[in-house]
Parts: C-alpha cells; structure tokens; sequence
C-alpha cells in the first residue's frame, strides 16, 4: 500500500514535467515561420528546464535514495535554476546582437552618406560586422542582386529575427527601395 503511494506521488511531478516537455514542443499544426525567435527561446529554456528537473529529480529520488519529498523539491529547483539561466544566456545573446546591429547600421549609414549605393552600403557593412548580423546583410544583399524583390525578402528576414530593431530596419530598408530618395 505505501509503495503504490510512493509510486503514485512520484509519477505526478513526473506527468507535470512530462506535461511541460510536451508544451515546450513546436506543435505540427503551427508553421514554424510564424513562431518569433523569443517564444522559441522561452520554449527552449521550458525544454532545458524540465529535462534537469526530471533528471535531477530522478537521481535523487532512485540513486541517492532520498525520500520522495526531497526528490520533488530537487527536481522542483533544478527546473527552475536551469530555466532562470537559460533564459539569462539567451537575453544576453539578444544583447548581443541588437549591439551588433547597431554597430552595422552605423557603418551601413556612413557608407551611404560617403555616397556609396545601398548594395554597396550592405556589403561595406557585413564585411566589418560579425554573426549573426554579417550573414543578415550578405543575405539581403545577394538576394536582392539575383532579382528577388526586396520588401520579400527583407519581410523574411524581419519574421526569421524577430527583433524591434531589425524590424525598424526592415521598414526603412523596404520604404527606400519602395519610394527611392535617401535614407
């Protein structure tokens, strides 16, 4: 009787993790396209979070032999201290690139302002810029210079970075090549 009662009492933070793994996951019915970078992130981190509470909580509880309580409260704080750090490594990456971003935009404005073409600005601006900004803009400009329309591609690399900073720079981009004049 007391172990199907440990059994029991064992498997319901088993199914709340199984529960949360599960949300964590893209569902097939959603397009991937239209999941921004910061829900896949948070995802991410869910994912990360509940793989070490489920594994912590299953050494303590079946390794280490600690009582059921102290194997869910194990559980219960590695999911959270991994969560809480996976969640600052990726805003610190965001940083990150929103500071690349903005080194880029000033290098891709002072190239235009020396009187270089927009292209020829994008490429002077990728070539000093570092990842993931540097494939952005070699992206953008190759694309365009095959013959693929700009507001296109620009919409697809606004959706696949999901960020305030690019999508600002998307609409300046696309309102220039749509209406001519200076940036």
């Amino acid at each position: 009787m007391i172990e199907s009662i440990l059994i029991v009492a064992f498997l319901a933070p088993l199914a709340a993790i199984l529960l949360v793994l599960r949300r964590a996951r893209l569902p097939e019915e959603e397009d991937a396209d239209m999941v921004t970078p910061q829900e896949k992130s948070t995802r991410s981190a869910l994912l990360w979070g509940a793989v070490a509470g489920l594994a912590v909580g299953l050494v303590v509880g079946q390794v280490v032999g600690a009582e059921l309580a102290l194997a869910v409260a194990a559980a219960f704080l590695a999911f959270i201290s991994v969560r809480v750090l996976v969640s600052l490594a990726i805003a610190r990456r965001l940083t990150r690139t929103e500071l690349r971003l903005a080194d880029a935009i000033d290098l891709l404005v002072s190239s235009l302002r020396a009187g270089a073409s927009l292209l020829e600005a994008l490429d002077s601006a990728a070539a000093s810029a570092r990842r993931p900004i540097r494939e952005m803009f070699n992206e953008l400009s190759e694309r365009v210079r095959i013959g693929e329309r700009p507001d296109r591609v620009l919409s697809e690399i606004e959706r696949r970075f999901g960020l305030e900073s690019v999508r600002v720079l998307t609409f300046t981009l696309a309102a220039h090549w749509g209406g001519g004049g200076s940036l």
